[in-house]
């Protein structure tokens, strides 16, 4: 999105940058010719150019904010981890999402496997699959046209162990991030002493939902089984899934069963990871979360105005522009100020997480409904559920 609005209104310097993507940014082959995380590597880059260069925009190098929404989120978070880019920015923003392990971040051993099976879906020839790909396996891949690529790239979905069944995704264990993302935040890992901004929209889950093809029409039963279709026995232990089936859809018919699969999915792969991050950053840093409720009018059609706001639709307001009434601009315009007085430094815009002295951690929130919605600070987010899924899953890993 054009940051123009965004710079203007909230009076400050707005840079994007573009990174590598797909096979391109996220191949691993097991050596240097495509050694994994190359678009994380680029990113760092693109901090460095600001570092050096951010100064003849009137900006100041100390005072960088990162942020990133979605797959963006993931980036960053990958960056508040790295030894090779933590030290390239000062505080950051989160927006829907973090990487944790299976969710959207894989071994160097699954990320191995996966590329002999895009090679093999390229139709290049791969040998004795070993350690690494060899020289004639890198130069067929560099002669295969764009449109080949793109096609094993789908293929390759059916070898992913994580959530979102991505071909490529970044992996741990390299010199980017050097163990296991939640190991990291568990041994303190990470950028400290900062101010950390983390948060969600209500329905974050329709992006599983939409890539899934399910329809949320269906009855009660059908989206169960959906649920169930839709992990293999390498994703997670079925046992954990029938678990949290009977969690999230006991007691539950209509439009909350509706509400209880995007639930179900928006607290495993965004809301969830978001708020464990949280936690743990909060232990030596400033960490503040809120929820973005706003009724924001949403691109996709549900069969429920109660499955709304969802993931992404806080963009427009974050950048303010294609924004449809009055009312949209005012709040837009408030979260602009929101958003731009954290990135100058204020720190009183409401509670952060209190970390007692037994280290017991007090999840505060905003729940940001609108420029006159009063009752905003609340405490423990999708608390319950997110506790489900660290004793059942994560602490797993």
């Amino acid at each position: 999105m054009n940051g123009i609005a965004l710079a203007a209104k909230g009076d400050i310097v707005v840079v994007t940058l573009n990174y590598r993507l797909g096979s391109f940014g996220f191949l691993y082959v097991g050596n240097e010719e495509a050694p994994g995380n190359m678009g994380l590597y680029d990113q760092a880059l693109a901090l460095e150019w600001i570092q050096d260069n951010i100064r003849y925009f009137g900006g100041d190098p100390n005072k960088v904010t990162l942020s990133g929404s979605s797959a963006g989120a993931w980036c960053v978070s990958a960056h508040l981890l790295s030894p090779i880019s933590q030290s390239l920015f000062k505080n950051v923003l989160m927006m829907g999402g973090a990487v944790l392990e299976n969710v959207a971040c894989e071994t160097k051993q699954i990320g191995l496997r996966k590329a002999f099976a895009f090679a093999k879906a390229v139709g290049c020839e791969t040998g004795d699959e070993k350690e690494s790909f060899s020289d004639a396996t890198m130069k067929c891949l560099r002669g295969a046209n764009f449109e080949s690529l793109i096609e094993a790239a789908t293929r390759v979905s059916s070898e992913s162990t994580n959530l979102f069944k991505l071909p490529f995704t970044p992996i741990y264990g390299d010199s980017f991030l050097p163990d296991s993302p939640l190991k990291m935040l568990e041994t303190r890992r990470y950028k400290h002493n900062e101010n950390i901004m983390i948060g969600t929209l209500p329905n974050e889950g329709v992006v599983s939902q939409l890539l899934m093809g399910v329809d949320l029409a269906a009855s009660k039963e059908s989206l169960i089984q959906s649920v169930r279709n839709y992990f293999k026995p390498d994703d997670i232990n079925s046992s954990i899934i029938e678990d949290a089936i009977e969690f999230y859809f006991t007691g539950v018919e209509g439009v909350e069963a509706k509400v209880a699969f995007l639930s179900f999915f928006g607290d495993l792969e965004f809301h969830c990871p978001s708020i464990i991050f949280a936690r743990h950053l909060s232990k030596s840093n400033t960490v503040f979360q809120y929820v973005f409720s706003y009724d924001a009018p949403s691109p996709f059609e549900f069969p429920s105005d109660h499955l709304s706001p969802c993931h992404g639709t806080d963009l427009p307001f974050f950048f303010g522009t294609f924004l449809s009434n009055s009312s949209d601009v005012e709040v837009s315009n408030e979260w602009i100020r929101l958003i731009t007085d954290f990135v100058k430094g204020k720190t009183d815009m409401w509670p952060p997480y209190y970390v007692t002295k037994s280290d017991f951690v007090v999840p505060f929130y905003k729940d940001y409904r609108g420029a006159n919605y009063t009752r905003s600070t609340k405490v423990g987010f999708r608390n319950i559920q997110c506790e489900f899924w660290k004793s059942a899953l994560f602490d797993k890993f």
